[in-house]
């Protein structure tokens, strides 16, 4: 059950790299 846990980490964690690209390409 610790890898279903460590997918979720990394879609959380690609989610909030995919905001941040979102928030720079908003202020160009």
């Amino acid at each position: 059950m610790q890898l279903q846990s460590g997918v979720i980490r990394t879609q959380l964690r690609l989610t909030a790299v995919t905001l941040d690209n979102v928030c720079l390409l908003s202020q160009t």
